[in-house]
């Protein structure tokens, strides 16, 4: 539970079609976040090589926030209940220096609030694919994932999308493991976009991010430690 909220008051000018944020106190309670989970997990094999996983949520959250004002500095509160239930189920193979994990997840929504023009919202995410790790020759790791991220059911078609994430990367110790080079690749096929779609206290709303969803980078990482100086 949460009391006295600071919450953002949207004002919107349709003269010159531009929007006024301005934080403030909400006042009082109304606010709060609840979540469960389970899980169950068992070996397949009497040399457990493969093991298969499940999981189950089932989350909820209510937001109190201001309401978006048109051409006045109204401060009418509205509130957004949603709701979530997902579950995920994972295959996973293990030998030696090979590593393979194979599943995916889905996730429910829903969400009403009661402003006038808010669109109910049920609509669901899902995602599927693998990854896996294997030790190379001369002690180089390499780890790759392939997933697909796809969300559906949501009455803004901007919302409903499908992004084939592929990551990879090589990484090698020196130095008895207190020197590390690593080389990674994020969003080869470059599908991830920069916008983010959420649903808050005032409803659907986008967030644009200036970042850089798909790059290559070089890690160099060394690892040291000292211990402390023995007492007299």
């Amino acid at each position: 539970f949460y009391h006295n909220l600071v919450g953002t008051r949207t004002t919107y000018n349709s003269q010159t079609g531009g929007y006024t944020y301005m934080s403030d106190n909400i006042g009082g309670g109304g606010n709060w976040d609840f979540w469960t989970t389970t899980s169950y997990g068992v070996a397949l094999d009497k040399a457990r090589l493969f093991r298969l996983d499940y999981r189950l949520w089932f989350n909820g959250l209510r937001r109190k926030d201001f309401d978006i004002a048109y051409d006045d500095n109204s401060t009418q509160l509205c509130y957004v209940l949603r709701t979530e239930l997902g579950n995920s189920l994972y295959f996973k193979y293990q030998k030696d220096k090979l590593s393979i994990n194979l599943g995916g997840k889905v996730e429910w929504k829903h969400g009403t609030s009661d402003r006038s023009n808010f669109e109910k919202l049920n609509a669901y995410d899902f995602e599927y694919g693998g990854n896996m790790t294997y030790t190379l020759p001369l002690g180089i790791s390499l780890s790759t994932d392939l997933k697909e991220y796809c969300r559906r059911g949501y009455s803004e078609k901007s919302f409903n999308t499908s992004d084939l994430v592929w990551n990879a990367s090589l990484a090698r110790s020196f130095c008895k493991g207190k020197l590390t080079l690593k080389a990674e690749a994020f969003d080869i096929l470059q599908n991830l976009s920069s916008t983010v779609y959420e649903v808050g206290g005032q409803g659907k709303t986008e967030k644009w991010n200036n970042t850089l969803p798909s790059y290559a980078m070089v890690h160099l990482m060394y690892k040291f430690s000292k211990a402390p100086k023995g007492k007299k």
